[in-house]
């Protein structure tokens, strides 16, 4: 089980399974093309990483787009398409967001596609990344994990500069945290933990831990609600909208606005849903599963 690790001190002492289509075009058009996995050299940190913006508001709109900027000149040096983001990806939190980002370069390489975050390893992740440590593979649900991989990152401000530095300035380590986000898990459940504190020292920290687990394993997600087929609709009960996303497993309802709603599984990333009756107006929509409840977000607003 491949572990790693980074610290990036340098300027900061001295002055981070979809659905077809979900994000953008599936990958059937790129199927026959092949991408280097590795970037030939390390991309340099944007100049503004450590400007006000990113120190003081590293998860705000100014600073992340900084960052998708950055990441999509990382994929142009593997003459790779842009990140196909959904929209409303800036109101997903740093976790989310890591989580997105690493399965569409899973799927830019025909990995496996990550399951959902799960509760006991972000807890395993927040440990890690308050100790400034990789953080320690554990068990789920007392089942034993197949394979694991986990990062570190501290001196990052904000969960898209970790995954850049992850992804595209750790050429000096052998591109060892690029290779465990896109860690080989044919077959197996693959789930992911994230973690961020500020360390002992007062560095902002981020970890990322991957485990996979025998196909046959029962495992709980924290469902993440990324993107409705519809924002909006005037006859409830009589349209379905699809809710894509990831985690969806063990789900036990879905709310609008707090009531209920008929649905259908699709699969782990999409539920097909039928609006309940509502007094008009803006409502958002929520999935609970075994393993928690997805967030209020923007990218889960809904208007009748």
């Amino acid at each position: 089980m491949a572990r790693s690790w980074f610290l990036l001190l340098a300027t900061a002492l001295a002055c981070t399974v979809l659905a077809a289509g979900a994000f953008g075009n599936p990958p059937s058009a790129s199927a026959t093309v092949t991408y280097p996995l590795d970037p030939s050299r390390d991309l340099p940190i944007p100049d503004r990483a450590y400007g006000s913006a990113c120190v003081n508001h590293p998860a705000r709109d100014r600073c992340e787009t900084i960052f998708v900027r950055a990441l999509n000149r990382g994929r142009e040096t593997l003459a790779a398409p842009a990140y196909a983001l959904p929209a409303h990806f800036h109101s997903l939190t740093g976790r989310e967001q890591l989580l997105v980002l690493a399965n569409l370069d899973r799927r830019l390489y025909g990995r496996g596609s990550i399951l959902g975050l799960n509760a006991t390893l972000n807890a395993s992740a927040e440990r890690g990344a308050a100790s400034a440590v990789d953080p320690a593979f554990v068990p789920v649900g007392g089942q034993s994990l197949q394979s694991g991989a986990s990062n570190w990152a501290g001196g990052v401000h904000g969960a898209l500069f970790a995954y850049f530095v992850w992804m595209y300035a750790d050429g000096a380590l052998g591109w060892e945290h690029r290779h465990n986000v896109l860690m080989q898990s044919p077959g197996d459940v693959l789930i992911l933990g994230i973690g961020s504190a500020a360390s002992a020292s007062g560095y902002p920290s981020w970890t990322a831990l991957l485990e996979s687990f025998a196909p046959s394993s029962l495992i709980d997600c924290v469902p993440t609600v990324v993107l409705l087929s519809a924002r909006s609709g005037t006859d409830p009960g009589a349209t379905t909208l699809r809710i894509l996303g990831l985690g969806f497993v063990h789900v036990r309802r879905v709310t609008f606005g707090g009531v209920p709603a008929a649905f259908d599984r699709e699969s782990a990333a999409a539920l097909l849903v039928t609006p309940p009756q509502h007094a008009p107006g803006k409502v958002r929509v929520q999935v609970v599963t075994r393993g928690g409840t997805s967030r209020l977000t923007a990218a889960a607003a809904y208007t009748y």
